[in-house]
């Protein structure tokens, strides 16, 4: 199942999700799937904020649907992705297949991280501090009846582009007793 989980954005992050297990039953997940409103094109974001040129084997989906997505077909707990502004789904993998996984758009007015400030980053203090936080994420999804989530550590180190005014990171994250990990790659602009 797909899972979302905390993320420290600059920007517009592109999170990517990957999907497991189904949380729902096959035939449910379908019948939602359909009600969804799955775009394609020219996607205007929150307002004009920025725009996502899709191609043809990506359709996105809307705050509302995203969150309906997260919680009733991949079983994320309720609020799951709530500030996102939307969601990119590949059309040549099935998400409802262990195989499938989501692009979380979101934005998170931070403000500017000047190059100096991107290269001083410790990030094996940010993974000490992200584990934590995942911690006690962990502890609240246990305690209302969700799988617990371990942070494992960086899946990618963080690189920051300077070139690109780009930070990359992935985080390879554990759900439960699930035998697979999960990677929640960010790419912070």
């Amino acid at each position: 199942m797909g899972r979302v989980a905390n993320r420290f954005a600059i920007g517009i992050s592109f999170a990517v999700v990957l999907s497991g297990s189904q949380a729902l039953a096959q035939s449910s997940a379908v019948d939602i799937l359909r009600t969804l409103d799955f775009r394609q094109g020219s996607i205007s974001l929150d307002d004009n904020l920025a725009t996502i040129n899709l191609r043809p084997n990506f359709r996105y989906l809307n705050n509302v649907d995203t969150q309906t997505f997260l919680t009733k077909i991949w079983g994320n707990p309720p609020g799951a992705a709530k500030n996102a502004l939307g969601m990119l789904v590949p059309t040549d993998v099935s998400p409802l297949s262990t195989d499938g996984y989501a692009i979380v758009v979101a934005y998170e007015p931070s403000g500017y991280v000047s190059d100096e400030d991107a290269e001083k980053i410790n990030y094996a203090d940010l993974l000490r501090e992200m584990k934590e936080l995942t911690r006690e994420h962990s502890k609240n999804r246990v305690a209302n009846g969700y799988e617990s989530i371990e942070l494992i550590g960086w899946a990618r180190q963080p690189y920051y582009d300077k070139a690109a005014k780009k930070l990359y990171w992935a985080k390879q994250l554990r759900f439960g007793n699930e035998s697979t990990d999960t990677l929640n790659s960010d790419l912070l602009t």
